[in-house]
This record gives structure tokens, C-alpha cells and sequence, in this order.
């Protein structure tokens, strides 16, 4: 049965998936030719040929002329007839031909064929440029034609017959003038696919032919290694129309063919049926994702081009190809599943002669660097879109974006909106590498072999810089089908003695061998990130806040609080340095935001791209610790440096009373719409209302209030994103939660705006204040956006 397209807006957007006519081909064909210059393909025919070669140095020169004896040369070539040529290299024909002449067995081949003639006087004129006329002629009776055939009348004739076989359409010689190489690299590369002198309507025989070589004028590439594995890796799979019952496997000795999989181009093959060269012929396409099986061939699918979903219903006889197969969308109907792609394709707008279906594409995991907050838009550095549709499976249940935890490996699909989280890992000494290190497939861990899924985990565990070693201890996190998503270090083993005091406590124990006893006990950050307590010999109430190193007797915990030198300077974090100090492979780094007395010390776990300061001062760094014997630094705590303690709002308001005896102040600060006011014992006198500012706060009670760093200001916003704004052509480094803020013309007062206020017609300027300068890694916190009057 015959459905009913109901999508009939499929015409309205399309693509063109080849261009006209343009050759495809690798690299340069000539270092001083532009590929895409009028002549390429014929000049890359050529060159596959063996017809022209170029200078010794490769070079064509196309705007330099051709002389006579250079043209016998590729007169003969055309020919095929170089090595019947090597019979002639005797004595020469022409008094200016001397025996020692580069061109002496072209010049006596060609004169000889009657090909290329001499002049009356008896010379040849090698060195002197050929002409249109000449190379016209020659180019003819390459073709076999003779006198009989063109006509008494040179060199008219000639010309007259040269452009009815389309050999000079659109050059405007003379008839005496210069040929150009350029030129004779468009009239011999025409005349190898024109009739030649015998040929027919019905036995068209052209120089391609004597030379063995094939021409497909249309084909459709279907398959490659990639999606056919029944194919060699130089091999394809065609279909020589879509009417075709049958598909034909060619080896190929151009990878550009493999650009062209899914589209249609003439091809060009060899003696041995090898494909050589290929022309894209002209196509338009459109890809549709399915996203649900309504029955009876309709889906619900996206497209790039439509925000909404829309229902669409196949015809059964449309010709569809899958993984090089052929079939009907009536046969291959079953193989349709969420997240597969269809794309439409053929020769006229929205007429489509053909689909190719793809399986759900392959989804390359992320890691996710940290627990998901709410509000988080990224895992990983993946961008995450349409937030609202997102359905979210962790460890086979279904889950939300805030269960994602640290570690966690995430298959996220666009196009179904579906995200997969997996939370196996495992830990051990990296014992194997299979096939070896340096080109590692899986790896043997504790006795059991892992594959490896990803490019990232391949790169930590083969022979790239910085990668784990044979016997180091690591932890393996895997996605799905069990394989090594990603890597992660235990391999600083001195590091993990190390830990920050988060607080202390003491309580009656409940322990058998020490019941009813008042026992110390200590919460610390270690290494992993995570936060653990333990029962500790004393009582470490003075080292909170602080990096200590941890001994375990007997599961009771003693604590020695890191004293260290200091350490600054830039900070590289391609070579893992801050100055001149070496940090260690999987450096644990830690920054205390807050340490108030009675309450926990506020740690968080940090990456080495989390420091955005291009240096590092002396006071940035409470302590640290070197953990190899090379004296690298395996464990840093750092003073708030990724300012995680502060708030950034615009300041709305202020009252300051100072008696002369004390100060009393509030402050009201906006943050994205919520005002909050914070008392004070002191005044800041360079806060003024509509500025933005830095807080950090202890409940309703200011620590301290720092204005930010104008840092640009423009009227064009070209662009922004989650972590970027492009102002006046410039772009700057943005928190993702930055707050965009407005005055009111009625009220006066800042009110918060969305992104898309900043591309309004009537924006005035637009202000970026930022936590730092930009050279010591400050980012945009808040933007300022005012208006003309309309």
C-alpha cells in the first residue's frame, strides 16, 4: 500500500549535497595552480594520465606558453605512444632538431605520423611558442581526423571543427596567437573524453578508451568500510542508478571518494577497473532523526531546520540503502529505530529518488568532571540543549541532571533528547597493554582485560605524554558494554596519605573495646574528592582549614598539619608547572573558600583548568606537598583562588552611620533579581549604588564587598554563549551563571535581562565587568546593558 506523504515541507529545506560539476581530488595538483580554477579537473586527468607531469619541480606555470617541441611531447602522450617513441631518438629530421635535443624521438615520432609538420626550409622551430591554430590542428589529428574529413581550408576549418566537439569553448585566441599551458591543459583534457574521427551516436569511442580507461557518467557511492564491512578499506560500492537491481564493488585509488559516500558522481576508472578520479554531480538532500513509530510507516522526527517535532509517513517503495545493502523502505522498515537518520536525496528540489538509513549514531562518552548542580548546563565540556526534553537514565533507572555524579560516564544523544549514565569503575595495576603501549586496543587490569572505548582514555594509557605506566595503580571508568571510558589516577600514591581538615568532633563511644570513653574524631577531604571520617588520637581542632598528612594505626587516625615554603609564579597547565616547580601527574588540588570559626571548613576539589589566573601568588597557596622523588608537587590547597566564596550582584543600595566612635552600614545587593541586605561594622567607601560587585558573606553579615573590573565596553554584541560573549569582534571568558542587567526607563532601576536584550536595535552600550583583570585570569561576572531612547 502506497502511503501518503504528509511532510510537505521537506521541500522548503533543502541542500546541495555536491556542487556542479567540481572535481573531486586531495591535496594540490599543481603547487602554482589554484584547484579551484577552471582547468583543475582536467588538468588533474591529465596528471592521472601521466599526460602532464609539470616542470621538474612540479610546477605547471599555466601562464607561461607552450613551445612546439613541448607539444610534440603531449602530442605523443595522448597518443600512448612514449615508448614506440624511444624507436625514433636517431638522427634528427630538421637541421634546428640536434641529436642531443630533449625532444629528438618526439619531434621524428610526431613528423613522421604526419602529427606535427616542419617547415619548408627544413627546421622545426622547437623553441618557438605554438600557436592556436597549430595546437588546434594537432589536438585534431590526435583524434584521428584528417584533411579529407575537416576541410581544405586552414586553419578555419580546423577551428570550425574543434568547437563543434567543445574543445575551445570560451577562449578568445587568435588564430597566431600564443596558447597558454593553462589553455592546453583545458583543450587536451576536453579532447580525451571528445568523439574521436569513426565515432558514433551508437560506438561513441573516445582517447579514454584506447588508453583502457572506463567512464560511469552517474553514479550513486553507496558504501565504504565505514558503513559496509564486507568492504576492503579501498574499496567502495555503487549503484549505477537508483533503478539498479544490482550494486557493483570497485577498488579505488582516490581516497576523495570516500567524501562522497551517500551522493551521486562520474567516475572515472582505470584498465584494471580501479577507481582514479570523480566529478560530484549535483544533489539535494534532507535528514530527518526519528524519534518515535507511530504504526503503518509514520514517525514522529526533528530536523535541523524545524524547532517542533512533525509526523512523517514513508512511501513503501521508496529505494532506501543501508550499511550496502539495497531495499525498499517496505523491506528495511524493521531496521528503523529512535535516533536513526534518514536522509532523502535526488537530482531536483524535494524529488526524492532515494534514502540512505543510518543506524543511532554512536555516542563518544564525556566524563563528567564534578557533581551536576542545578541550573548546570554542561557535563564535561558537552553542551547540553532543550534541558526540558532531556530524559536521563543512571545505572539502568531513571534519574535526574543532579544525580550525575563526579566520574560518572555520559552517552548523551541531541538527537532523542536521551542521556545514559553508567557508574561502574574499577581499580587496579595497569599490568598489560594489548597490542602494545604504543598502539594500545585493551588493557589487562587485575588480572581481567578491558577494551578501550575513547580517544581520551586511549590517550592516557598509551605512549602519549603525561599518559600512565606500565604497573601504575588506576582507576578504570566504564561506559557501556563494559569498556574503559575513562581513566582516572591513584598513581600519586604518596598523595593519598594527604587530606584538608574539614572539622573535628568528640563523642561517648559505642566500640566494644573502648565503650563509654570520650574519642576524638576527625572529617577530612582526601584526594578523591570525597569527604570521610574517621577516629582520630587526639583532638586536631587547631588544624582545621588545613592540608594535613594522615597515619592510620590500627584504624585510629594521627594527623600532621603540611608546612611548606612558598610557592608562586606563572601558571602552565600544559606543562603541569606553577613557576619553576613540577606539579605531578594527577595533582590533587584543593581550594578552601571559607574556614569560619564553629562551622566547617568549605573545600572543594579542584581541576587543573578550574584556575583561571595565568599566575599564581604566594598568598594563593596555603600549603603543599611534594610526593615523588623527583620533588613534584602531588598536593596543593589554595586560599579561595577559584573565588567560590563570593556572590556577584549589583549593589542597590547602601546606608552608612559612622558616630565617630563606630561605624554601622547596610548594604542590599541584587543578585539576578533577589535583593539581599548585609549589615556591616565598617564602611566601604568606594561602593556606590549601581555598581557591581563581589560579596562574601557570613549569613546576613558582611566579610567583605569589592567592586568588579570594568574590563570592556562596546555597542555590538556579536555573540554569546554559556561561557563566552563576543563584544566588538573581541572575545571574553564569561561564568556560566553571569547576570545581565538593565535599567528600567520607568523606574530607574536595574532589573535583570535575558541574553537576547543585548542584540535589541537599540542598544547604547554595553558593559563587562569581570572578578580580575583579564591578565590575571578575571572572567565576566556581570553585564550592563543600557539603551537609547526609541
Amino acid at each position: 500500500m502506497k502511503k501518503t506523504k504528509r511532510l510537505i515541507c521537506l521541500t522548503l529545506a533543502l541542500s546541495l549535497l555536491m556542487g556542479l560539476g567540481v572535481p573531486s581530488y586531495a591535496g594540490s595538483i599543481f603547487p602554482d595552480m589554484d584547484d579551484t580554477c577552471s582547468y583543475a579537473f582536467e588538468a588533474q586527468l591529465l596528471k592521472t594520465l601521466g599526460i602532464v607531469n609539470g616542470d621538474g619541480d612540479g610546477s605547471l606555470r599555466p601562464g607561461d606558453n607552450l613551445t612546439r617541441a613541448e607539444f610534440a611531447k603531449l602530442a605523443v602522450c595522448m597518443l600512448d605512444k612514449q615508448s614506440e617513441a624511444v624507436s625514433n631518438s636517431g638522427s634528427s629530421t630538421y637541421s634546428d632538431v640536434y641529436a642531443d635535443h630533449w625532444a629528438l624521438r618526439y619531434i621524428n615520432y610526431v613528423s613522421k605520423n604526419g602529427i606535427i609538420l616542419g617547415y619548408p626550409d627544413g627546421t622545426f622551430h622547437p623553441d618557438e611558442p605554438i600557436s592556436f591554430a597549430q595546437a588546434v590542428t594537432v589536438t585534431l589529428r590526435t583524434l584521428g581526423y584528417t584533411a579529407e574529413e575537416i576541410g581544405d581550408f586552414w586553419p578555419d576549418n580546423y577551428l570550425q571543427k574543434a568547437a563543434s566537439l567543445g574543445l575551445t569553448e570560451g577562449m578568445s585566441y587568435g588564430a597566431d596567437d600564443a596558447l597558454t599551458r593553462a589553455d592546453m591543459v583545458l583543450l587536451l583534457g576536453r579532447a580525451l573524453e571528445a568523439d574521436t574521427s569513426g565515432s558514433t551516436t551508437a560506438a561513441k569511442k573516445t582517447l579514454l578508451d584506447q588508453f583502457g580507461y572506463t567512464v560511469i557518467d552517474e553514479a550513486i557511492l553507496v558504501s565504504s568500510q565505514a558503513t559496509d564491512k564486507s568492504l576492503g578499506a579501498d574499496q567502495v560500492k555503487i549503484s549505477e542508478s537508483s533503478a539498479a537491481s544490482a550494486l557493483t564493488t570497485y577498488k579505488t585509488l582516490t581516497d576523495d571518494v570516500f567524501d562522497l559516500i551517500g551522493g551521486r558522481a562520474k567516475l572515472y576508472l582505470d584498465d584494471e577497473m580501479r577507481i582514479v578520479l570523480t566529478v560530484p554531480l549535483t544533489q539535494y538532500s534532507y535528514t530527518i532523526t526519528i524519534q518515535e513509530s507511530l504504526g503503518d510507516g509514520e514517525y514522529t522526527c526533528t530536523a535541523p531546520d524545524r524547532d517542533d517535532e512533525f509526523d512523517y509517513t514513508f512511501d513503501d517503495n521508496l529505494t532506501m540503502y543501508y550499511q550496502g545493502t539495497k531495499g525498499y523502505f517496505s523491506t528495511m522498515e524493521s531496521l528503523i529505530e529512535p535516533g536513526s537518520t534518514v536522509t532523502f536525496a535526488g537530482r531536483y528540489d524535494g524529488v526524492w529518488e532515494y534514502a540512505f538509513l543510518e543506524e543511532a549514531a554512536d555516542i563518544t562518552p564525556v566524563i563528567a568532571t564534578r557533581d551536576v548542580q542545578e541550573g548546570d548546563t554542561s557535563i564535561g565540556g558537552l553542551t547540553i540543549e532543550n534541558i526540558d526534553k532531556l530524559k536521563i537514565y543512571r545505572d539502568g533507572y531513571r534519574a535526574s541532571l543532579t544525580d550525575i555524579k563526579r566520574n560518572d560516564v555520559v552517552y548523551y544523544n541531541p538527537a532523542t533528547y536521551t542521556m545514559d549514565v553508567y557508574i561502574d569503575k574499577v581499580t587496579g595495576t595497569y599490568d598489560k597493554a594489548y597490542p602494545n603501549k604504543a598502539h594500545v586496543t585493551s588493557i589487562e587490569l587485575g588480572g581481567k582485560t578491558f577494551e578501550i572505548e575513547t580517544r581520551d582514555a586511549t590517550a592516557k594509557l598509551d605512549e602519549t605524554a603525561g599518559s600512565f605506566k606500565i604497573g601504575d595503580r588506576i582507576t578504570l571508568l566504564l561506559g557501556k558494554d563494559g569498556q574503559i571510558a575513562g581513566v582516572t589516577n591513584t598513581e600519586n600514591d604518596a598523595a593519598l596519605d594527604y587530606a584538608v581538615l574539614i572539622n573535628t568532633s568528640s563523642e561517648v563511644s559505642e566500640d566494644e573495646e573502648d565503650k563509654g570513653r570520650v574519642i576524638q574524631k576527625v572529617k577530612v577531604m582526601q584526594t578523591d574528592g570525597e569527604t570521610y571520617e574517621y577516629k582520630a588520637d587526639k583532638d586536631y581542632g587547631d588544624y582545621k582549614g588545613d592540608l594535613v598528612h594522615m597515619t592510620f594505626t590500627d584504624g585510629v587516625l594521627s594527623l600532621k598539619r603540611v608546612s611548606s615554603g612558598t610557592l608562586s609564579g606563572s601558571y602552565d597547565t600544559l606543562n603541569k608547572k606553577i613557576g619553576s616547580s613540577t606539579l605531578a601527574d594527577g595533582v590533587a588540588m584543593f581550594d578552601l573558600s571559607s574556614n569560619e570559626a564553629g562551622q566547617d571548613a568549605v573545600v572543594n576539589k579542584i581541576d587543573l583548568t578550574d584556575i583561571k589566573k595565568n599566575y599564581i601568588y604566594k598568598e594563593d597557596v596555603i600549603s603543599y606537598a611534594v610526593t615523588t622523588d623527583f620533588g613534584d608537587i602531588g598536593v596543593i590547597l589554595f586560599d579561595n583562588i577559584t573565588k567560590s566564596e563570593y556572590q556577584y550582584g549589583l549593589l542597590t543600595g547602601k546606608e552608612v552611620r559612622d558616630t565617630g566612635m563606630s561605624i554601622s552600614a547596610t548594604y542590599t545587593v541584587d543578585f539576578g533579581g533577589t535583593e539581599t541586605t548585609y549589615s556591616s561594622s565598617k564602611g566601604f567607601s568606594d561602593m556606590s549604588v549601581g555598581m557591581p560587585v563581589r560579596v562574601s558573606a557570613n549569613g546576613q553579615v558582611l566579610n567583605s564587598l569589592r567592586p568588579l573590573t570594568a574590563v570592556a565596553s562596546g555597542t555590538k554584541v556579536d555573540a554569546i554563549d554559556y561561557n563566552r560573549i563576543k563584544l566588538n569582534g573581541t572575545v571574553y571568558e564569561m561564568d556560566e551563571n553571569a547576570i545581565i542587567y538593565r535599567r528600567d526607563a520607568k523606574t530607574n532601576k536595574y532589573i535583570t535581562a535575558a541574553k537576547s536584550d543585548l542584540f535589541a536595535s537599540n542598544v547604547m552600550s554595553v558593559e563587562l565587568w569581570a572578578d580580575d583583570t583579564l591578565d590575571n585570569g578575571g572572567i565576566v561576572r556581570i553585564i550592563k546593558v543600557s539603551y537609547s531612547a526609541n
